[in-house]
């Protein structure tokens, strides 16, 4: 009786899921489709922010107390993140001052394209050290091809880093479910399944509205950012409606989804986070980080109200650190 009343009660949840995840998803790209431009600056505005701090605080309460047989992964994991937050952040401020050349930022963005591509495949050889019934041979010509893309063609090589990002958070909230609640994960593989729908919907209603007005600098940044540079041919209308809406529900699985499937805010107080319990100074560190990142968040907002345009271009900059992130996060819960 107790077991039919679980199931039932997993069921009406999942279907609560599959309705919440099907009108966010039409809202967004309603509202894409509608005012791309607008859109984009409102979901930026409001969501950047708050899901840097839900996923910062998320990635912590999942850090293991001790590192263990994993030491050599999360010090690759640290080590890169930061050298490649550090080398990217020197390449776009030097771009942006023009202390570096264009022909010279070009070929260093191609360095860095190739390191970070070797960083997932040492990165992947490395999880592969504790599942033995796992082969990772092919990490590294994978990683080969992946770099040949990248030095060939760089702007498409960025362009792909862009529209595959929002992505990353849906396979991370397929691996939570699959942790705390595998009942709903058929159900929610059937929510993805519309994704692309929903951007065949897009494109075919927008493929023709030709560009959206691009006469600010606000306008530019946001359609260079979808790929219009890139994909001059292309609609710079259904781009940007493209882009903002695979982001929406980027935000949507970060700032709802995540925190509804992961055992509730409670188990995200500094106290049950595991890796507070090292010692007395990451007791006293987690909460710190944790006040931290919630000044964060309202200085950003702050910034955003007084120079919208700079602040944006500074935080997509700052913003590849929890694009790096993700990467050990997702391998170390796929292994």
């Amino acid at each position: 009786m107790i077991s039919i009343r679980s199931r039932a009660a997993g069921t009406n949840g999942s279907i609560v899921f599959a309705i919440g995840f099907a009108v966010l998803a039409l809202a967004a790209a309603s509202l894409s489709a509608c005012a791309p431009i607008l859109f984009s600056i409102a979901t930026v505005f409001l969501f950047a922010g708050p899901h840097n701090w839900v996923e910062a605080r998320y990635f912590l309460s999942r850090l293991p107390a001790r590192f263990g047989k994993y030491k050599k992964f999360f010090a690759w994991s640290f080590a890169g993140i930061a050298a490649l937050m550090i080398g990217y952040v020197g390449i776009m401020s030097g771009l942006q001052l023009k202390v570096i050349p264009a022909t010279a930022g070009s070929a260093l963005l191609q360095l860095w394209n190739t390191l970070f591509v070797l960083w997932i495949v040492r990165l992947v050889v490395l999880s592969g050290q504790w599942q033995t019934d796992r082969d990772r041979g092919l990490a590294l010509p994978f990683g080969l091809l992946a770099i040949a893309f990248a030095l060939a063609f760089p702007a498409w090589f960025g362009v792909s880093l862009v529209y595959l990002h929002p992505l990353v958070g849906c396979w991370i909230l397929d691996r939570e479910l699959q942790r705390s609640k595998p009942h709903w994960r058929s159900t929610y593989h059937a929510c993805l399944a519309s994704i692309p729908l929903f951007l065949m919907a897009i494109w075919w209603t927008l493929h023709d509205a030709g560009s959206v007005g691009t006469t600010d600098v606000l306008s530019l940044q946001i359609t260079k950012h979808a790929g219009a540079a890139v994909m001059p041919w292309m609609s710079s209308h259904m781009l940007v409606a493209m882009h903002t809406f695979l982001e929406m529900v980027h935000y949507g699985v970060w700032l709802i989804a995540i925190p509804l499937v992961s055992a509730g805010w409670k188990n995200w107080q500094p106290g049950s986070i595991p890796i507070a319990h090292r010692s007395p100074d990451f007791k006293r560190l987690v909460p710190a980080i944790f006040a931290t990142s919630t000044f964060a968040v309202v200085v950003l907002w702050v910034c955003f109200a007084l120079n919208y345009s700079v602040t944006r271009d500074v935080y997509f900059t700052l913003a590849m650190a929890h694009v790096l992130a993700e990467v050990p996060f997702l391998l170390k819960t796929i292994s």
